[in-house]
């Protein structure tokens, strides 16, 4: 039986900070790999790389000066080496990650090797080694779907086409029908592991008025790349500046789904059909009518993940870009009346609460 001990050097690599532990040989010899186990999975977490002589082989290496530990992936263009230093007297060396994921950003097929050096440049290698990185849980990856409340800005541009312009220069006043803001506080409940989940927000407009709006959608399908969510809401409106002795008022419905790319869901891709969108409105000669009709809306909900863009803090405020999503989208919809088509942009940012 052998016993060994162990020191930890700390280090920088490529902008993570790493722990290494790392023994040297007695006798110099070529060296076997033996954790983790070949074809052994992670999903997330600490990863151990531990390896130790081999007093079977001849080694031109006369005494170990340092190793290093390279990592690559035949699929997805990954390639890094990791330098450890050894103790003094024992055979077996370790190199430790705190968070594999933050090394072995994506899932798939690694391989590793060990090649150690000695003072007079000599070197040799071990045998090569490998490992999977798993896709992690769809709930934990998903988190961005799970939060309680919301905060967004939204801007809702109705183009003004040649069309839009002339039908605008029928009606009086023309505030009901242009562009505005809405800022919105969302109240968000999850359901049965994320396959329902409900959404209501509540907003005032810039054209001085208050609305709200309720939708729902249903995971109908989930595939380790995309996921699938049949999607319907409504959304009603009232401006305060009045339409003579009526109320100004819009109202639009939606049903569509959500196509979320997996397995981290940062990007869903967004269609819609408009069965109902009616905007009161009154012409100039006094006669007080309703833009109705139907239309269709594409768009795409980003958010950017920590890998790409880390948190950081700006006038001791902490900044983390994974709570902002941000979505565009674009549409139109057709009055049935008269047979103007309006063209709408749509653009939001969020502000994600947990």
């Amino acid at each position: 039986m052998s016993f060994f001990w162990a020191s930890s050097v700390t280090g920088w690599m490529g902008g993570e900070r790493i722990f290494v532990c790392a023994q040297q040989a007695q006798k110099p010899s070529h060296f076997i790999l033996f954790l983790p186990e070949n074809n052994a999975s992670i999903t997330k977490g600490p990863i151990v790389f531990q390896w130790q002589k081999n007093d079977d082989s001849r080694s031109r290496v006369s005494r170990v000066q340092r190793y290093e530990v390279t990592f690559w992936s035949k699929t997805e263009g990954f390639s890094e080496t990791f330098t450890v230093f050894p103790n003094a007297e024992e055979d077996i060396a370790f190199l430790k990650f705190d968070d594999a994921r933050k090394i072995f950003r994506r899932h798939g097929k690694y391989y590793w090797r060990v090649t150690a050096f000695d003072a007079e440049g000599n070197q040799t290698s071990s045998e090569v080694g490998n490992f999977r990185v798993g896709i992690l849980k769809m709930q934990e990856e998903l988190g961005i779907m799970n939060y309680p409340y919301a905060i967004q800005l939204q801007y809702v541009e109705r183009m003004r086409t040649p069309e839009y312009k002339k039908f605008l220069d029928t009606i009086q006043p023309t505030t009901p029908m242009r562009s505005f803001f809405d800022l919105g506080l969302i109240f968000h409940q999850g359901w049965l592991l994320s396959v329902i989940d409900f959404q209501e927000r509540f907003f005032v407009l810039s054209h001085i008025g208050v609305g709200c709006e309720v939708q729902s959608r249903i995971r109908l399908l989930k595939t380790l790349y995309f996921s699938f969510y049949p999607r319907g809401g409504v959304e009603s409106a009232w401006l305060s500046t009045g339409l003579k002795n009526y109320t100004s008022t819009y109202s639009t419905a939606r049903l569509g789904g959500d196509f979320v790319v997996m397995p981290r869901g940062f990007i869903t891709l967004q269609t819609s059909w408009i069965p109902a969108y009616r905007a009161r409105y009154s012409e100039k000669r006094g006669d007080l009518l309703t833009f109705g009709g139907e239309g269709w809306e594409f768009g795409i909900r980003c958010v950017i993940p920590k890998s790409i863009l880390n948190t950081f803090r700006f006038l001791d405020m902490e900044v983390d870009f994974q709570r902002i999503p941000f979505e565009f989208n674009f549409g139109y919809v057709k009055d049935k009346y008269t047979a103007t088509r309006m063209r709408i942009h749509r653009f939001t940012i969020g502000y994600l609460l947990w």
